[in-house]
């Protein structure tokens, strides 16, 4: 009796352990998911010319707003560097492209939390330069593996949320990523104030977006771009894209302007005096030989950007940008901000946040004394190193004559703003989930992300 009494009274010790155990368990998994849902994750595929960047957001699901109060300083990104475009004729091979992605993705969104993470693909100028047949292979598949992700991506808005961007839409929210990160941005229509102009050069394409005072209509052409954002205030928003001007694809096209020769060597003004190396253009493999000739770069530059002052469609001459298109002039009190390969620019000639336009041009001329012996040592940690002298230059003569910014004009580059480097990712994002209800992306939990707006 004794020993059954023993044996009761252990069996009875352990099924409490055992009950104390799985309760403490089960707490710890009921807090995990509590905070797991607490914050609320967004994904933007930046599927770019030189790559594609994954941008991920946190926000707050609690908070009872139509657009995201974003924990600006939780983003996290990371640059895969196999632009989409490369995969035309090969759409079979984006399949491991995408698992190589997701592998990131989803080391830094919580399980549970994936089927309520909405997933956004844009690509951009890379991509517009396809064929139209091309292009739609590539997004097509793309849009097959993203919804093989288990994030959300409904079906309703796949066309919508995979995509190439116009211009003007690249230009636009990349001007509304910068004016909400810096806090810029109104949500009363009645209610005014200043905003700033943004300036990009990707790879493809350059951007350039700003509030004009009014509408403006030339040989009845509208450049206003309507951005609509719920829970904000409504823009008209000058907006232009010069597609085949950004920094990759003017490089290319610059260097087969000047003279191959039937060995495929190509003589550059543009390279430092005494570099010697290998570019692919067009499938074609040429030896580039720098000269490091200021002028002449400059002028193979203005060649190619095409600004025709003498043959001015417009009332005035400013007026007058790249390819002999219309070009709204910035006022003269608008703070400029710029990104992207400007930025990349301003930080090679030491402007780490901000230049004045003169100053620029004059490093840039100073640095054409450099061999690349010298160039190798004083940028020694550069991975580009061989480009930058055409980056520079061109950046310099986009500003001064393609986009006729005063020389004495100052133009801000951080390389981050609030944490976030400034990008149009976080725009396209603010609109797609303000559109959304909260019944819509999360069922019947519906955390209240937004407002219960159905449409």
């Amino acid at each position: 009796m004794v020993f059954l009494n023993g044996l009761f009274n252990f069996l009875q010790k352990k099924q409490i352990i055992l009950i104390s155990t799985v309760l403490i368990i089960l707490f710890s998994y009921i807090v995990y998911l509590t905070n797991a849902a607490e914050t609320c994750y967004g994904i933007v595929l930046d599927a770019g010319s030189s790559g594609t960047k994954v941008q991920i957001y946190q926000w707050p699901c609690l908070r009872s707003s139509q657009v995201p109060h974003f924990n600006l300083n939780a983003t996290q990104s990371k640059k895969f560097h196999e632009p989409l475009a490369h995969f035309q004729g090969q759409t079979h091979k984006l399949k491991a492209y995408f698992d190589d992605i997701f592998s990131y993705i989803n080391e830094k969104v919580p399980f549970i939390m994936r089927q309520q993470t909405p997933i956004i693909l844009g690509a951009t100028a890379g991509m517009r330069l396809l064929d139209q047949q091309i292009q739609s292979e590539i997004i097509n598949e793309s849009k097959a593996l993203l919804s093989q992700q288990g994030y959300y991506f409904p079906q309703s808005k796949q066309n919508e949320w995979c995509s190439i961007l116009t211009g003007q839409q690249e230009g636009a929210y990349l001007w509304v990523s910068v004016n909400y990160l810096l806090n810029m941005l109104t949500f009363n229509q009645n209610q005014v104030t200043l905003t700033v102009a943004t300036i990009e050069l990707g790879g493809a394409s350059t951007q350039i977006a700003f509030l004009p005072k009014t509408k403006r209509i030339e040989n009845n052409q509208s450049y206003d771009f309507d951005m609509v954002i719920n829970g904000f205030n409504d823009w008209h928003i000058y907006t232009y894209s010069y597609l085949g001007y950004g920094k990759l694809k003017a490089r290319k096209n610059i260097l087969l302007s000047q003279n191959p020769t039937s060995s495929f060597i190509i003589h550059s003004p543009c390279f430092f005096n005494g570099y010697e190396g290998i570019q692919k253009i067009n499938d074609v493999l040429y030896k580039i030989k720098g000269l490091g000739i200021y002028s002449e770069c400059r002028q193979s530059i203005l060649n190619y950007l095409d600004v025709n002052k003498n043959n001015c469609l417009f009332q005035d001459v400013k007026q007058c940008a790249m390819q002999n298109q219309y070009q709204y002039l910035l006022p003269a009190h608008m703070v400029i901000y710029a990104s992207s390969g400007i930025q990349k620019a301003a930080h090679l000639l030491g402007f780490n946040n901000q230049f004045i336009l003169r100053d620029f041009s004059q490093k840039t001329e100073q640095l054409y004394s450099l061999s690349w012996k010298d160039a190798s040592l004083q940028f020694q940690d550069e991975e580009d190193l061989g480009n930058i002298l055409f980056l520079i230059t061109y950046v310099e003569n986009l500003l001064k004559f393609g986009y006729n910014i005063e020389i004495d004009r100052q133009i801000f580059v951080p390389q981050k703003i609030n944490s976030v480097s400034p990008g149009w990712t976080l725009a396209l994002l603010m609109q797609r989930v303000s559109q959304l209800s909260c019944r819509e992306l999360y069922g019947q939990i519906c955390l209240e992300l937004v407002n219960d707006i159905n449409y």
